[in-house]
């Protein structure tokens, strides 16, 4: 159980799973946040924060382009990576396929990757089925990992 909660709780975070999230202005980003960023996407444009509490952490969700693409990574108050989302235009055929024996006919709402720190490789996906809206969190073989009904 254990086990399954640690791969879970990292996909859960960006899934909407927040507390609480709060606009913040600029004054208030920590100075460490933006070195983050810059750290690990140097060329990122267009950055928009929130600081947001999940679980009873304190993280800074910066939203941002880089090559035009939109791109979401939470950091902590230190500037240490917790996550990044990037959008997908086309997912794996492996995720594809496990996806149509689950549902069947669907339709792809959006998809983006999620990039652990620790190096896993994750799949966010909003889909709709026989009128039905699910979120579905997979792995890079195409296990899913959550599926719900959003």
């Amino acid at each position: 159980m254990k086990k399954i909660l640690t791969l879970i709780a990292p996909a859960l975070l960006f899934a909407g799973f927040s507390v609480h999230a709060t606009n913040i202005s600029d004054a208030e980003i920590p100075n460490a946040v933006i070195d983050g960023l810059k750290s690990d996407h140097p060329g990122a444009r267009n950055i928009k924060v929130t600081r947001q509490h999940h679980f009873g952490l304190t993280l800074y969700e910066v939203q941002f382009k880089l090559h035009g693409k939109p791109h979401e990574a939470l950091f902590d108050h230190w500037g240490k990576p917790f996550g990044h989302e990037e959008t997908v235009d086309k997912l794996p055929g492996v995720i594809s396929e496990k996806l149509k024996q689950v549902f069947g006919e669907f339709t792809i709402e959006s998809a983006v990757s999620l990039q652990h720190p620790d190096g896993r490789l994750e799949y966010e996906i909003d889909l709709r089925s026989e009128g039905t809206l699910w979120e579905v969190v997979t792995n890079t073989k195409g296990n899913i990992l959550v599926k719900e009904k959003i």
